[in-house]
């Protein structure tokens, strides 16, 4: 159990992006084409990830970030370009619908020509087609072609085929979204036997709820790269508050019809666009290593780009490099013996003899504060490399570079003028106040602002001093109190408790009346009286709400949400045995005699 059945070690995946389809025919044929005829396009980097046998993993991260690709090398369905990647088992991969299935077959039919492709004939095949046609469900559909059924269908007999034999790694990529709650439900249930019998899961969902059910732990791919792995609470917490981040700048900039994902100008996007120039119009006569660019306002950094990475010219990116061989002095992605990569603004030949690159800037009213960017560099001594942005149509020079001395990288700020933005005028932001301390990530703090909930304690109300408690008894009084402060007037609030069991299914949701609340400070208690939630563990959520409505699925206009923060652990009383299940219901015995 102890030795990984998948390692990758530095394994980075490369493809040559072609302006043509005429220039990527020649190169398969073995022609020499230009260098301007084609790009550099690294869809994974550097990945270091173990499983072990019988472990469940969860990949989460956003379409494009990766996921698949990773996975195709793990199937073997793709060579990677470096580093090492060994897979000890046989892959059982579910990464598309109807995978290996003929469309004008019978469901019966594909059945048995995927049982003989695994090697089953006979009386074998026979038994394991009726195990199989009892799991799916399909009725009389079975008979049918298969590009008859719906994708729900194709979902059901794609999963219990290819689970009908127990592969050694199971690779399930997004299918049973197709399908529905019920088989949903099945499915899950016979991954889980799966690993329990030793097999190892990969599984790909964008519900995070799935994948807190099902996996043991997380990682979390993104642009090419693995940001993070652990437990699959803290993970999803930090990729839920990543996506809230850009989602909130999206939703900000779309309100003015703004798209902050395109990559051409136009009279209704916003894109600034920058560049590393010579002090003398000419092509760099030394190499300057850039790093990293990243790109702060309203108090955070809200885009990062690391020169060098997989996807660092992918114009869907909040900040790339436009990289256009024969055109631009940016070099090819390097790296150094640490693994550091980054690129050089160095004459490669470029017609424009500068190194160029784009931000996807959200609309004036998003951004607040100062607006910076850092340049993580190491620029040679001896000339001068300057940063400028393009304003209408020519460049003013923002900064120049200060030189590297002792071969380091240097982090230098440049405060971009708003005014060069097409930005108003904004004071600076305040300092970020102090966060009440427990389940705490980046992230888990979100809304719309003009309200903060300062403190929130759990206590028993027959506790004269209130003294904090994380630990209740079922069918014991529990209190919640929220302390808040809002500087504006709300005239339909209300406050919402929401608490989650740690596989992410909500146990419980309370929700205060509506209620119009004045500017200034709020203290608002609930009691739960008694406790009636099954003994186990569990994490809390509260929130402030503005215009909340019983029939919205989610919270219309959040003003501030401390998102899964508080642990909550609920307890059996003492000397009970019984298990009463997830919730302790009410309920009214009555005895007749007869």
């Amino acid at each position: 159990m102890s030795d990984p059945i998948i390692s990758l070690q530095d394994v980075s995946k490369h493809y040559r992006l072609f302006s043509s389809k005429g220039w990527r025919v020649l190169n398969a044929l073995g022609v020499a084409v230009p260098r301007e005829s084609a790009r550099d396009f690294w869809a994974l980097r550097d990945v270091n990830l173990t499983m072990k046998r019988g472990e469940r993993v969860g990949l989460i991260g956003r379409n494009g970030a990766g996921k698949s690709t990773l996975l195709k090398l793990i199937a073997g369905l793709i060579r990677p370009s470096g580093g090492s990647l060994r897979v000890a088992g046989r892959v059982t991969a579910l990464m598309e619908l109807g995978t290996g299935f003929h469309p004008d077959l019978t469901g019966m039919q594909n059945v048995r020509a995927s049982l003989a492709y695994l090697g089953l004939t006979g009386r074998a095949s026979e038994t394991k087609t009726g195990e199989i046609i009892e799991f799916a469900e399909l009725g009389d559909f079975i008979h049918q072609p298969f590009r008859t059924y719906s994708a729900g269908m194709q979902a059901r007999l794609t999963f219990t085929v290819a689970t009908s034999v127990r592969p050694d790694i199971l690779i399930v990529d997004e299918i049973l979204g197709a399908g529905d709650a019920y088989f949903s439900i099945k499915a899950a249930g016979r991954m889980q036997e799966m690993t329990s019998a030793g097999a190892t899961l990969i599984l790909v969902s964008h519900d995070l709820a799935s994948v807190q059910m099902m996996c043991d732990r997380a990682a979390w791919i993104d642009r090419g790269r693995l940001v993070a792995e652990g437990d699959t609470l803290t993970l999803c917490k930090s990729y839920m508050g990543a996506v809230r981040r850009q989602e909130d700048m999206r939703l900000k900039a779309s309100g003015s019809g703004i798209n902050p994902d395109a990559a051409e100008k136009g009279p209704d996007k916003t894109i600034l666009t920058g560049r590393f120039v010579t002090g003398a119009p000419s092509a760099p006569k030394k190499r300057h290593s850039i790093r990293s660019l990243r790109l702060s306002f309203s108090g955070q950094e809200q885009a990062c780009l690391r020169l060098g990475d997989a996807r660092d010219n992918d114009s869907a990116e909040a900040i790339y490099l436009l990289d256009a061989p024969g055109f631009t002095n940016w070099s090819p992605p390097r790296i150094g013996n640490d693994k550091v990569v980054w690129r050089d603004f160095s004459d490669e030949k470029g017609r424009y003899l500068h190194a160029p690159f784009a931000i996807n800037l959200p609309t004036s009213h998003a951004i607040s504060g100062p607006v910076y960017l850092d340049i993580e560099h190491a620029v040679a001594d001896g000339e001068e490399v300057r940063v400028e942005i393009l304003s209408g149509e020519t460049y003013s020079t923002v900064a120049t570079l200060s030189p590297d001395y002792d071969s380091a990288w240097n982090m230098e700020r440049i405060s971009l003028p708003r005014e060069l933005l097409g930005l108003p005028e904004s004071p600076a932001e305040d300092a970020a106040s102090a966060r009440n301390d427990d389940h705490i990530v980046d992230g888990d703090s979100y809304g719309e602002g003009g309200v903060k909930i300062q403190t929130v304690s759990f206590f028993s109300l027959e506790d004269e001093q209130k003294e904090e408690r994380r630990a209740f008894l079922c069918g014991e009084d529990a209190t919640i109190e929220i302390n808040w402060e809002a500087d504006i007037e709300i005239e339909s609030c209300r406050i919402v408790v929401a608490i989650y069991r740690m596989d992410g299914r909500c146990a419980a949701q309370i929700v205060s009346s509506p209620s119009s609340r004045s500017a200034g400070r709020h203290r608002d208690q609930v009691t739960l009286s008694p406790v009636r939630l099954g003994a186990m563990e569990y994490i809390v959520s509260v929130g402030i709400f503005k215009n909340l409505q019983d029939e919205h699925r989610h919270g219309a206009e959040p003003l501030h949400v401390l998102d899964r923060r508080f642990r909550l652990k609920v307890m059996t009383q003492p000397g009970a045995s019984l298990e009463v299940g997830e919730f302790f219901h009410d309920a009214v015995w009555q005895r007749f005699i007869t």
